[in-house]
């Protein structure tokens, strides 16, 4: 508890600015021009018709989702969100930091990654949150799979790949690292992850091929 208070007191020092930062960049064409955004439906964040209502050329629908709030609460709930999000990648971070090295290790790479500067664009702009939802998810793949629960850490990289395509290349990871000694969980877990791989593979190209 005591390391989630930190992070949010960082993140909140670092970034609390951003709660009056209005709309920016991609923000308007993805969010307050997006009126199809008002009458959200199931058949259209997973149809065919994704990538027309959702302004997207990318099939990210978790990210998409996440507009639906933004779209209701406005700029301050949209940033809000992405602090939260901000700082649940750090707590991830930490988490994992944790149980692979030591708690000051993961507390010290929780730190850093929260006051680099790499992320203030996803931070600072409600659009560009696919980064941090698919990290977030991510770490939770990582997690689950090192406390063994491998159909679990599947569903999260699902939802990874559906926040961010750029998490394609985690079961090669997996795979890598099942060969270390401390680490052959993460080599048992590699091949459900590879199958999500497929399945998310055969939704994108052929399913919603899109632009």
């Amino acid at each position: 508890r005591r390391a989630v208070l930190i992070f949010l007191a960082v993140v909140g020092l670092t970034y609390f600015p951003a709660i009056r930062n209005g709309f920016v960049l991609d923000d308007g064409t993805a969010i307050v021009d997006n009126r199809d955004l008002d009458n959200p439906s199931l058949s259209w964040i997973f149809g065919r018709d994704y990538f027309e209502i959702s302004r997207e050329i990318s099939y990210r629908p978790m990210v998409t989702l996440t507009h639906l709030l933004a779209r209701r609460w406005g700029a301050p709930g949209g940033h809000l969100l992405n602090l939260l999000l901000h700082a649940s990648v750090g707590a991830g971070l930490f988490l994992v930091g944790k149980m692979i090295f030591s708690p000051s290790a993961g507390m010290w790479g929780a730190l850093i990654y929260l006051v680099h500067p790499a992320y203030c664009e996803a931070v600072y702009a409600i659009s560009f949150r696919e980064d941090l939802l698919c990290a977030f998810f991510l770490l939770w793949t990582l997690l689950l799979a090192l406390r063994s629960k491998p159909i679990l850490a599947g569903l999260a990289f699902a939802l990874a790949l559906f926040s961010k395509e750029t998490a394609m290349p985690l079961p090669v990871f997996f795979a890598i690292m099942g060969f270390l000694p401390n680490f052959k969980i993460l080599g048992k877990t590699a091949p459900i992850l590879i199958l999500v791989d497929v399945v998310y593979a055969w939704i994108r190209f052929v399913v919603l091929p899109g632009p």
